[in-house]
């Protein structure tokens, strides 16, 4: 009985937190690039999205990406495949997927 008692603050702790978390991403969504990385992540998105690979395609030899993680570009492809033909469609699909993936580490980071 004790441990179902212990179990529902964390889970409400946790609720709370995801609440935080998801209102912090939300003011914090912005149509225009904050820092540097941002660039990176939406150049590596469009050539996943356009089927050129996982290279830098700003590059004029196309070099392989070599520095950065691919999970995050691959679902940032996903999404600027199913958005519209426009570059402001698929800057607001990659900053969702920004959006979304740091409402989900929270509850991610409390179950591990």
């Amino acid at each position: 009985m004790s441990e179902g008692i212990r179990k529902r603050p964390l889970l409400a702790e946790g609720m709370a937190l995801t609440a935080l978390f998801a209102l912090l991403a939300a003011s914090y969504f912005s149509l225009t690039w904050r820092t540097g990385d941002e660039a990176r992540y939406y150049v590596l998105t469009k050539a996943l999205a356009e089927g050129r690979g996982y290279v830098r395609i700003h590059d004029p030899f196309d070099r392989p990406e070599t520095l950065t993680p691919p999970l995050f570009p691959f679902l940032g492809s996903v999404a600027q495949r199913l958005a519209p033909e426009s570059d402001a469609a698929r800057v607001r699909a990659a900053k969702l997927v920004t959006t979304v993936m740091y409402v989900l580490c929270v509850p991610a980071a409390l179950i591990l």
